[in-house]
């Protein structure tokens, strides 16, 4: 599976369905077939199946978020998105399992 960063449009729309209120450009990791990673703090780390097409990819009202992994989990803390959307499956479930135990 091939592997890009790309530009998507953060895409939040009125409450009347006339256009969108809001709009700020995200990059994202493209994992095809309209899939893609993204994180932003506060929200985490989450795997998107995005609206529109290509070159005019979405996220925000029209997307699916497929999975989300929020940011408390201390493990996705550092890692890039890069890093993550170049881990095996086994790698990334191992990682997203894995909490801070405190005492």
């Amino acid at each position: 599976m091939k592997k890009e960063s790309i530009k998507a449009e953060l895409v939040f729309y009125d409450f009347y369905g006339k256009g969108a209120h809001f709009r700020k450009e995200k990059e994202l990791i493209h994992l095809g077939d309209g899939f893609a990673i993204g994180y932003e703090e506060g929200n985490g780390l989450a795997l998107y199946k995005m609206a529109g097409s290509p070159d005019a990819w979405e996220i925000g009202d029209l997307d699916e978020v497929l999975f989300r992994i929020d940011d408390e989990n201390e493990a996705i803390a550092g890692r890039s998105i890069e890093e993550i959307a170049q881990m095996s499956v086994v790698d990334f479930m191992v990682m997203a399992a894995r909490r801070t135990v405190s005492h």
